[in-house]
């Protein structure tokens, strides 16, 4: 998905992780082979994205399969929101224009 923030144009995806039980390193890894096979920066930036974010999470079988976002822009209270904050073990972070890369593993 992409969407413009200011002057800046973000390149966000979420992805859920079947298998979370591997090292920090491993998971790494598994990102940074994820991204380069299947074009990721070159998508990003073939599409005018200044900057990547990418959200990997855990399954929680309390969430509901079938959901509908809150569409009210004024009232974001939507089950997203608070899945990503609660179930994401790994973001990826990249900006085109400073060329920082960053990978944060959370403890689940």
């Amino acid at each position: 998905m992409f969407w413009k923030s200011g002057n800046h144009m973000r390149y966000e995806k979420y992805y859920f992780i079947q298998n979370h039980s591997i090292s920090q390193q491993e998971m790494k890894t598994m990102i940074k082979d994820y991204i380069d096979q299947n074009k990721i920066m070159e998508d990003a930036e073939n599409n005018g994205a200044d900057y990547i974010a990418l959200n990997f999470m855990i399954a929680d079988f309390k969430f509901p399969i079938y959901f509908e976002e809150n569409k009210n822009y004024f009232k974001m209270d939507d089950y997203v929101t608070h899945y990503v904050k609660s179930n994401r073990i790994a973001l990826y972070t990249y900006s085109f224009e400073t060329e920082e890369e960053d990978i944060k593993i959370y403890q689940k």
